[in-house]
């Protein structure tokens, strides 16, 4: 059977993860969590992380508040507020352009 003919043989939830991630993953998907309802949260509060990383690391390079704001399209306020936070947990490489 070739990966196509299962693909279309793939109904509701597991039809939709093949999807997105290839039916591979989602028959891995499936043997691992057989019967159980998962919960996928959203990526926004890491993508947060993530941009309030990199405002700190442009910041400590030496880009100015007002040049910070407009690259991540935010206000000059917020790019501050961020910068009084404590710095997110992330190294020098914080991951992909989000």
């Amino acid at each position: 059977m070739t990966t196509g003919n299962i693909e279309e043989r793939l109904s509701g939830d597991l039809g939709r993860i093949a999807g997105v991630l290839g039916v591979n993953a989602a028959l891995k998907l499936s043997r691992e969590f057989r019967g159980m309802c998962l919960y996928i949260r959203g990526a926004e509060p890491l993508k947060r992380e993530l941009r309030d990383a990199k405002i700190h690391e442009d910041y400590k390079g030496g880009i100015p508040v007002h040049v910070i704001a407009l690259k991540y399209g935010l206000t000059q306020r917020w790019v501050r507020t961020v910068l009084k936070r404590r710095k997110p947990p992330f190294g020098p490489n914080i991951g992909p352009n989000m």
